[in-house]
């Protein structure tokens, strides 16, 4: 990660500044997003994609 920081930082110009998100969902926020068994299925996603994935509010919209 430290290589990759530095190559961004030798790219970038200096104005900019960036930070790394590192977010994973629980049980609770899956359960919480209001998703159901066969929704995931539907979804055609995979256990990693799940756990990284942006899940929708529930009874909301995603695109915030």
């Amino acid at each position: 990660m430290q290589a990759f920081k530095d190559m961004l930082e030798t790219i970038k110009p200096a104005h900019l500044a960036y930070n790394f998100e590192y977010t994973y969902n629980t049980w609770d926020m899956v359960k919480d997003s209001g998703l159901t068994w066969d929704d995931l299925k539907n979804l055609n996603i995979t256990w990693d994609e799940l756990k990284t994935m942006d899940l929708p509010q529930k009874g909301g919209n995603n695109n915030a």
